[in-house]
């Protein structure tokens, strides 16, 4: 089962090839962060980095208020779609999560949770090949502010 996931893994960077973030660097350091993150899902950003200018240049890159998730999902939701359509019949699997975060720093657009913890909604549509089982990928991901009243 690991071998089978790895390959379905390895071409995950390519899922964000042709993102439109203004600047060709920004591009390339999306295909690169995927890339590390497809060597180590579970591990974390530090971890995935590998070293302190890695590491920088990811948090620029996500700090950068030109980079909006929507900009960054649009490739692979293109590739989804071309997914769907050769996989014929598709279910749309929805799901609400909250993402929670600790510590002391101050993060702008996350509110409060049941957990005295900071976080967000995160409303996330999965495609998944209805005569295969396979995901397919997301098609529609819509974030909010969580609150404490839940």
């Amino acid at each position: 089962m690991k071998e089978e996931r790895k390959i379905v893994l390895e071409g995950m960077s390519s899922e964000f090839e042709g993102a439109e973030l203004g600047d060709a660097r920004l591009a390339k350091r999306l295909v690169s962060i995927a890339d590390a993150a497809v060597a180590a899902p579970s591990a974390s950003l530090p971890e995935q980095a590998g070293n302190d200018a890695a590491l920088e240049a990811t948090y620029r890159f996500l700090n950068n208020d030109s980079v909006q998730a929507a900009t960054i999902l649009a490739p692979h939701y293109r590739q989804t779609v071309r997914r769907c359509r050769d996989a014929g019949a598709v279910l749309c699997l929805h799901d609400t999560s909250i993402m929670e975060f600790g510590g002391e720093a101050v993060r702008s657009g996350l509110g409060p949770t049941h957990n005295k913890h900071r976080g967000f909604f995160a409303h996330v549509t999965l495609c998944v090949s209805r005569t295969e089982n396979i995901p397919t990928g997301v098609v529609a991901m819509r974030s909010w502010p969580s609150s404490a009243r839940m």
